[in-house]
């Protein structure tokens, strides 16, 4: 089950990995305003890491998850992490295009 869901999650991680290598070697993200869309993904995705990885230490002590499960678990966290990097700054640079038309 695990290791479907981490499977399920490649696709949108190879999408915004790619939108993201899209948009760093376009001009619009030498400018200074376009550097804020970095930030704000940050701001968003830098913190599920270490509270996924804390809630699933804490529920670790309630039962018990083999290696390969901790692992897996762990691969889809940091997955999550960068496809909701990529998706915030995909949204954010649509959201700032729509205003400027």
């Amino acid at each position: 089950m695990i290791v479907l869901i981490g499977t399920l999650l490649l696709l949108p991680f190879f999408y915004y990995g790619y939108k993201e290598h899209q948009f760093s070697q376009s001009n619009k993200a030498k400018k200074e305003t376009e550097t804020g869309y970095y930030r704000k993904a940050s701001f968003y995705a830098f913190p599920l890491l270490p509270i996924g990885w804390l809630l699933l230490e804490m529920s670790h002590r309630f039962f018990s998850l083999s290696f390969d499960t901790y692992r897996d678990l762990i691969w889809i966290l940091i997955l999550v992490s960068c496809i909701v990097y990529g998706c915030t700054l995909q949204y954010h640079r649509r959201k700032t295009t729509k205003n400027l038309s």
